[in-house]
């Protein structure tokens, strides 16, 4: 299921919440949208089997992610060291 909101200061929620009962596990995404220096910026939050990861990204770039609000490297995100 997927739902939509905006908020008062303009920016915009999408949540999505997946169940698998065989597996065992849960998904729960959503992700918000909002404009900064006149760029705009998307953070995109997941938490799936008790991990959560939040994207950021500017434009179509990723900038940062987090995993359990720890910043981990974009090269290892993108496949380097």
């Amino acid at each position: 299921m997927t739902s939509y909101s905006t908020n008062a200061d303009g920016t915009v929620n999408a949540s999505m919440y997946r169940s698998d009962p065989r597996q065992g596990t849960y998904t729960n995404k959503s992700s918000r949208q909002y404009v900064e220096k006149g760029k705009s910026v998307t953070i995109k939050t997941m938490e799936k089997d008790g991990n959560k990861i939040e994207d950021k990204y500017v434009g179509r770039t990723l900038v940062e992610r987090r995993i359990n609000g720890k910043v981990e490297r974009l090269e290892r995100i993108e496949g380097g060291l």
